[in-house]
């Protein structure tokens, strides 16, 4: 049997098995990990605060904030588990 998200080969005690799809346990485990939607209402207050008090880009973070930005803008698309890793959260 194989995965169907990555079509590596499973043996019977390496399979999950996700809505009625079979996956192998990284499969599995990005499948129910994926990133959840943020509250929007939140979001939109955040950016406004910082729209009022003209902030852009970096201005008014924190250093971890400002770090977590430039990784996210310099790589556009990267794992969590990197961004984990890169700042040992």
């Amino acid at each position: 049997m194989k995965c169907d998200q990555c079509q590596q080969e499973l043996r019977e005690d390496e399979r999950f098995t996700h809505g009625n799809r079979t996956l192998c346990e990284d499969c599995y485990l990005e499948e129910i990990s994926r990133p959840q939607v943020c509250d929007p209402w939140a979001a939109y207050n955040a950016q406004s605060y910082r729209e009022s008090m003209g902030l852009k880009g970096e201005a008014g973070l924190t250093e971890l904030q400002k770090a977590l930005y430039k990784f996210i803008k310099e790589r556009k698309e990267f794992r969590v588990d990197d961004m984990q890793e890169t700042f040992d959260l």
